[in-house]
């Protein structure tokens, strides 16, 4: 036996009866107790190594998966490798013939796992191999674990021995294992032969999971029963083995009167009943022993842990006995187990709620809760529910924010700002509450009429009860009392206690302060642009802080350019043109110079300092320039794209025909996954019902992910889910959850229905049972071209450098056997156009590239800059695209037949550039051919999404 199971200093067997009576009779009263637990805590396990506990060690993503994490917790307990000789195996379709076997688990030391009816679990056969198990017992006959199965295991590589523990029914069952155990063991306290006894119906074995951990630890038998009669092979046990004491589990609906005397005409000397008006209950009484009267005796007992089990989890709760008496958190403590369902019951909130708030030397107990099972079993609901109830103290903080939806904005000069707590508060007495907490520049703040209104409680969700995190704080207006640069907001501590209903916590002190405004010191930038061979020259004004800017000119031309500020030196002689050009509010104009006057080469253009002001204050430095001359035949140098801007990901909400129709379950695509933006317009949802669809049998949802046909499939199996089930399944595949977010938009426990389309509201999808899809919608991508020439251009002609660029993407979207549109044609009078082949009709006019932004070539430029944005990704151009431009010509010759001038074959130029050639007239200006690959490079900015259209 193990040292940890040694029972200690006995107590009378008269006041341990007494103490099961009062146990027996005293019914669960809600109400608050004086406080609870200091603070509380999931209990999880680090998953990556990163210091940080993040996940459920017990939320395996089936029965099978939970049940080898039990185990494997427990081998880990008895030293790891070679420390597990024995171990059971039950059918995890039939769970009748594994409740059971705690006791004999604790005699036996051994751990309990789970493996379908018909073949051997893969992970059980590993754990049988790694940890050198050499006994075996299968618990049940053929019909709960197949032969074959047993074959399996004994063909392992470690050869273990396998037999079966079995009867003629789970009465007989329970008996054999029970005498496997013999009749040697006693209830806490006492010094009699005792057993167990729990009712043998289905809906009743969760009292076997209550016990199981006291079982294992007192390595008790435990009999199984018929509600109204006793059965023979219970009753031959009790006979054989001189049973003195039965403690019955449940109440008298599961085990009745009748079967109490039977059991006294068995023999049986006493017979004590723990029961609860609900399973809840039950187990709430069996811990309040467990640490009271009997804890002694099950010591050592774990006063600031206990489990959770769902009420229909009976898998999970028959094979967590062995690691709740023994090993968890390998320190040997018997954990309570505490039956919920759906919710928190109240039985289980209030004894969590009466929790100590100090141990026996004074320290701060904090209590952790462990979920046995995942959030399909124990939700995330039920067990934030938990940690409240079971907490008394600390965990409320709140961030001071100007904004009511980030916590973490900037606070703003104004009269408004925002409280952001951790959890919910109740908007009653808020308002004399937040006058209590909240200082500005370290005295009360003056609270206007808005926070003394209840209203004013900003909600995050339209569920107002159950989403009170936000607060709206308005300063007193009618004191004209604004936040400026500099004042700092606070929360302070005090006494003052905030939270919703029963929660009551202080608030953390933080404090948070205007950011002083930004001091703009950016000059105001000048260039020039001034190319040989022009009439004229340009000078552009911007400002780096976008501000307006001005001119300063002499008081005597106040509305035109002095001379002196811009100066002209023409081969030296410091000829200054005339000029008389206006602003007029711009920041790019163009002077023209005397009449017959051209740049030269070495013609230089100076623009004095401190002629250009901001609206800071801020005046331009002098700037100079040497006028530019224009290559000939200009030609394109670089062609290249920025990284893609996913400015919307595609959604779509769970079909109609899957969920009721108040339904609220949505599917997003992730911002950094593969489906991001216009990727996710490709994606569909297919829901499929399996033909052998079960409305009883366990919940089964399969999601696969076909990432080369872009399609998640949903397949029910069995089950009827609700809609945390779809979410959970969705989540838990991970190419799905690199992908896409699954989200249930309901907001209360009550609102999280099974999906249900049948007059029933049972069945998973309606008269529609296979092949329904849903395609994602609205991902939109945004991306910018910069097509780049070796010189200044006078014009770019953009429906012919268009089909340049998009030569390869046109290629791909054209269908087998369709016709390209000819270079030139992609640009016209609705926008840029690659509808080259028939969408489908749920599809609008956003699937073709639109958006395109044209620059506004007017002006001489070296460079052209395309926007684009897109819900089809295949309409991009993708890196290594090839970008071929023929040499631009636009020729006349003369016809020695004719007196008609006429027009060679004439290839469209992408680009115009400024030099004239004396013999061949005009080709010299049309561009060169070039050829180059499509880059993506970061030097090139992707485009924003326009505010307007957040």
């Amino acid at each position: 036996m193990n040292t940890t199971h040694k029972r200690r200093g006995r107590r009378s067997l008269a006041a341990i009866l007494a103490a099961m009576l009062m146990a027996s009779v005293l019914a669960v009263v809600a109400g608050s107790p004086a406080q609870a637990a200091n603070t509380s805590n999931e209990a999880l396990v680090d998953t990556n190594d990163d210091g940080v506990p993040d996940a459920r060690e017990f939320g395996g993503r089936d029965r099978y998966d939970t049940a080898l994490s039990l185990a494997k917790n427990f081998a880990t307990g008895r030293g790891g490798l070679g420390g597990v000789p024995t171990a059971f195996v039950a059918s995890g379709h039939t769970l009748v013939d594994a409740v059971s076997v705690s006791g004999l688990a604790g005699f036996m030391d051994a751990p309990v796992m789970l493996t379908p009816s018909d073949s051997l679990h893969g992970g059980v056969a590993d754990f049988i191999e790694d940890y050198g198990v050499d006994n075996i017992y299968v618990l049940g006959g053929s019909a709960a674990v197949a032969d074959s199965v047993l074959e399996d295991m004994e063909a392992l590589a470690n050869e273990p021995t396998v037999s079966r523990i079995e009867g003629a029914d789970r009465y007989a069952t329970a008996a054999a294992i029970a005498s496997k155990l013999g009749g040697s063991a006693s209830w806490c306290g006492g010094d009699e032969v005792a057993a167990l006894l729990v009712s043998g119906n289905a809906e009743e074995l969760i009292n076997a999971v209550i016990a199981g951990p006291i079982a294992h630890r007192l390595q008790l038998p435990m009999l199984m029963t018929a509600a109204d009669e006793l059965p023979t092979a219970t009753t031959d046990f009790i006979e054989s083995e001189d049973v003195e004491q039965i403690v019955i589990i449940g109440g008298t609906d599961s085990i009745s009167e009748e079967v109490e005397a039977a059991l006294s005409d068995a023999g049986v000397d006493n017979v004590d009943r723990i029961a609860g008006d609900t399973p809840a209950a039950t187990s709430v009484a069996l811990a309040e022993l467990m640490t009271g009267d009997c804890e002694a005796d099950l010591a050592p007992v774990a006063t600031e842990t206990v489990a959770l089990v769902h009420r229909d989890a009976l898998p999970d709760g028959v094979t967590a006995a062995p690691v709740l008496s023994s090993t968890y958190a390998n320190n040997g403590d018997l954990v309570p187990i505490l039956i919920v369902g759906d919710t928190l019951p109240a039985s289980v909130r209030d004894y969590l709620r009466a929790t100590p708030v100090e141990d026996e030397e004074g320290d701060k107990v904090n209590m952790a809760v462990v979920a046995i099972g995942g959030t399909a079993a124990v939700s995330d609901s039920v067990m934030e529910a938990a940690l409240t109830a079971a907490a008394s103290a600390g965990g409320l903080t709140v961030s001071i924010s100007g904004s009511a939806d980030d916590a973490d904005a900037a606070l703003a000069p104004g009269a408004t700002f925002y409280l952001h707590f951790s959890d919910n508060v109740s908007p009653e007495g808020l308002d004399d509450k937040i006058r209590d907490i909240v200082d500005v520049n370290g005295a009360p703040a003056r609270l206007g009429a808005d926070t003394r209104d209840p209203a004013a409680v900003v909600h995050t969700s339209s569920a107002t009860e159950c989403n009170r995190k936000v607060v709206m704080v308005t300063l007193d207006d009618a004191a004209t009392v604004e936040l400026k640069a500099g004042d700092t907001v606070s929360v302070e501590s005090s006494s003052i206690k905030l939270g919703d209903r029963e929660d009551q916590r202080t608030v953390a002190p933080t404090s948070k302060t205007v950011p002083a405004a930004t001091v703009d010191r950016d000059r105001p930038v000048v260039t020039i642009q001034a190319i040989v061979g022009l009439e004229s020259f340009t000078v552009s004004v911007s400002d780096p802080s976008s501000s307006a800017i001005s001119y300063v000119p002499d008081e005597a031309q106040a509305e035109a350019f002095d001379q002196d500020d811009i100066a002209f030196d023409a081969d030296g002689d410091n000829e200054v043109p005339d000029f008389t050009e206006s602003i007029d509010g711009t920041t790019s104009f163009t002077i023209d110079l005397d009449s017959n006057q051209v740049l030269e080469r070495g013609d230089r253009i100076t623009v004095k300092g401190n002629v250009f002001e901001d609206a800071a204050g801020n005046k331009n430095r002098p700037v100079s320039l040497t006028a530019v001359v224009p290559p000939e035949n200009p030609k394109i140098v670089s062609v290249l794209m920025s990284n893609p801007n996913h400015s919307d990901h595609a959604t779509v909400t769970v079909h109609d025909d899957v969920v009721s129709a108040d339904a609220s379950v949505s599917i997003a695509a992730n911002a950094d996954g593969a489906a991001a933006g216009a990727a996710g317009n490709d994606w569909s949802i297919v829901y499929d019902k399996a033909s052998t669809w079960k409305k009883d049998k366990d919940l089964e949802i399969d999601v696969r992910v076909n990432s080369r046909d872009k399609i998640v499939s949903v397949r029910f199996n069995n089950g009827v889910p609700k809609y945390n089930d779809l979410v959970d399944a969705l989540h838990d595949n991970s190419a799905f959850a690199a992908m896409f977010t699954a989200t249930n938009g309901t907001t209360t426990d009550s609102a999280n229905p099974c999906l249900g389309k049948d007059v029933n509201d049972e069945m998973p999808i309606g008269a529609l049972d296979r092949q329904i899809t849903s395609k994602l919608r609205g991902g939109a991508t945004r991306v910018a071209i910069q097509v780049r020439f070796n010189g200044f251009v006078d014009a770019i002609l953009d429906a012919q450098l268009f089909g340049d660029v998009f030569a390869d993407t046109i290629e791909r979207n054209t269908p087998a056997g369709g016709t390209a549109p000819d270079r030139g044609e992609l640009f016209g009078s609705n926008g840029f156009n690659l509808d080259l082949a028939t969408p489908s009709s749920d599809q609008d006019t956003e699937l073709t590239v639109s958006g395109l932004d044209v620059p506004d070539n007017s002006i001489p430029t070296t460079m052209a800059t395309y926007s684009l944005l897109t819900t089809n990704v295949k309409h991009l151009p993708m890196s290594r695209d090839l970008v071929t431009t023929v040499a631009g010509a636009n020729v006349v010759v003369d016809d020695a037949d004719t007196d008609e001038d006429e027009a060679a074959d004439a290839v469209p130029a992408v680009a115009v550039g400024f030099t004239d050639d004396e013999d061949t007239d005009e080709d010299e200006k049309h561009n060169a051919a070039s050829q180059h690959r499509i880059r993506v490079s970061s030097s090139v900015d992707a485009p924003e999404k326009p505010a307007s259209d957040s």
